[in-house]
């Protein structure tokens, strides 16, 4: 929220964000599911255009976003000592 983060952090997680969304067309699976999510809620975004968004994006528009988004609840997950997993 305060934006305690470098740029060299940022540029990699965008460009780690962005290599992921282009493994997506090395795919049909994913391809397929990308473009059924698109149907799904409503949009038409390309693979590309979608790319080039996030490429845009930057360090004052995360921690823009990350001001208003507020913890409701966290989670521990334990295991149960003798118990198999299923």
């Amino acid at each position: 929220k305060n934006g305690d983060f470098t740029d060299i952090e940022f540029d990699a997680t965008i460009k780690s964000i962005v290599n992921s969304l282009r493994s997506v067309g090395d795919s049909i699976g994913y391809l397929c599911d990308y473009y059924f999510s698109q149907v799904i809620i409503g949009t038409n975004v390309s693979l590309e255009e979608y790319i080039s968004a996030i490429e845009k994006v930057t360090k004052e528009d995360v921690i823009k976003i990350a001001q208003q988004i507020s913890l409701e609840m966290i989670y521990f997950l334990t295991g149960r000592e003798g118990e198999e997993a299923l």
